[in-house]
């Protein structure tokens, strides 16, 4: 499989110090575009400003072309396919600041850019970055002057050389990969599934104030976090990068299959 083509977005601001790093790996071995948001967008999901629209513009980022909109993810792929004027061969969505697993594919606006840039035909594939950092990150602001420093040599190094191990294994099939980066470096790798049930990673229940009528999320991961590796959490957590491998869509084939020639009656 050849890629040559690398369209760059997510949901922590066009100027993000996620993107950047991956311009930063990317940009001398493969052509490069940036689309994302204006603004901070994470844990928006796959909101899409379909009723009030929004503003766009265009910009550079270390050099590389960029259209930021100030909108969601999900907006920012559809301003892209109507932008940009061919395919690309891979949309990759990231790096995130903050670990992307278990039920946070609904409520990413990284995963969700990621999922919308195939179903478009922005590119036939994609791939979503995540990295465990302290949840302090998770939801900084970024000017596009931060220090990249600290992070060339991870996650922006070991990034090119996922994409360059996927290409060797034709994504294994699979349209979409989401890739979770453990805290500390490393270069073992597993494939995985989702974590079923999220209160085994993140820190549950939500806090309700009942004498200020308002609710907050404890902003922690759960006590106890397992280590099963057939996870994603869980291979993050034995030191494994993970990949878990996504269809296009969420449709049961099996049961679809099996049942998509019944005619049922309901009073």
């Amino acid at each position: 499989m050849t890629i040559k083509t690398i369209l760059l977005t997510g949901d922590d601001g066009y100027k993000s110090i996620g993107t950047r790093l991956l311009v930063h790996a990317l940009r001398d071995h493969y052509e490069l575009a940036i689309a994302g948001t204006l603004t901070q967008q994470s844990s928006v999901g796959g909101y899409i400003s379909i009723g009030e629209g929004g503003g766009w513009g265009e910009d550079e980022v270390d050099g590389v072309k960029a259209l930021w909109v100030d909108g969601h993810p999900v907006d920012a792929m559809e301003c892209a396919q109507a932008y940009f004027s061919e395919q690309f061969d891979l949309v990759l969505s990231g790096i995130n600041l903050g670990a992307n697993v278990s039920a946070s594919f609904i409520t990413s606006g990284t995963m969700a850019a990621a999922a919308r840039a195939i179903t478009l035909g922005l590119a036939p594939r994609s791939i979503a970055m995540s990295w465990q950092c302290p949840p302090n990150l998770w939801r900084g602001v970024h000017d596009g002057e931060e220090d990249m420093t600290p992070y060339l040599d991870y996650p922006a190094k070991i990034s090119k050389s996922i994409l360059e191990l996927a290409m060797s294994h034709e994504f294994w099939g699979a349209p979409f990969l989401n890739v979770n980066f453990p805290s500390k470096a490393g270069s073992r790798v597993r494939m995985t599934q989702f974590l079923p049930d999220v209160k085994e990673y993140y820190k549950y229940p939500l806090i309700m104030d009942r004498s200020t009528m308002r609710f907050t999320y404890p902003i922690a991961f759960a006590d106890k976090v397992s280590h099963d590796p057939h996870y994603d959490t869980g291979a993050m957590a034995s030191g494994y990068i993970s990949i878990t491998p996504r269809q296009r869509d969420i449709l049961d084939r099996d049961i679809y299959d099996t049942y998509r020639k019944e005619t049922y009656h309901v009073a």
